[in-house]
């Protein structure tokens, strides 16, 4: 196995240009990262900027009421992503190509946004508009699903697949049709026994 650097600073880019500083009066960003071996994608936040609150001592020795407030860039130039499932795959990626992991990553930055309201708000809007939870692809040409196809399998032949690796919008979990049936039919038959 080859040792990687946690550090690798990652490859950022925003409007095709790679972003390698804080822009100007931005807290944080929206991403979207593909593999692009498989096509899955993932959409997220992340920060520009970290706050930290330290309580500090008085003169007299007692702890201050008030917290010092600390503001400083975040790890936003070495960060992947806070997901376990695209964490896995990219560490995955690291033991199988060692320094050569990112080839098969792109890191695209789709907003960039002033403060925390517009930076969640980015990120649902365009989590719901690109259709992360329901969103398929064929795993062979990597070609949309049309809404109104229901064979099992593509033209090329390759197989349907969700896009995104997105098992969430806005830290909400979603529950497939066929898990909300099953637990409706469970509470029906519970209900029955009663």
């Amino acid at each position: 196995m080859v040792a990687v650097s946690k550090k690798t600073m990652i490859p950022w880019m925003y409007k095709n240009e790679l972003l390698v500083e804080t822009p100007k009066g931005a807290l944080g960003f929206v991403y979207e990262i593909t593999n692009v071996i498989t096509g899955k994608k993932y959409i997220g936040k992340k920060n520009f900027l970290s706050k930290t609150k330290k309580a500090f001592k008085k003169l007299d020795g007692t702890i201050a009421k008030n917290k010092k407030v600390t503001i400083k860039e975040s790890n936003w130039k070495y960060y992947t992503s806070s997901s376990n499932v695209i964490a896995d795959k990219i560490d995955d990626s690291k033991t199988r190509l060692g320094g050569e992991w990112l080839l098969e990553w792109e890191f695209e930055i789709l907003s960039i946004n002033s403060n925390l309201s517009e930076n969640n708000y980015q990120e649902l809007r365009l989590q719901v508009m690109k259709d992360t939870l329901d969103a398929q692809m064929c795993t062979l040409c990597f070609g949309e699903r049309e809404l109104s196809s229901n064979s099992d399998n593509c033209k090329c032949g390759g197989e349907w697949t969700h896009r995104y690796d997105n098992g969430n919008i806005d830290r909400v979990y979603y529950k497939t049709a066929d898990e909300v049936l099953w637990k409706a039919r469970k509470v029906s038959f519970l209900e029955m026994l009663n």
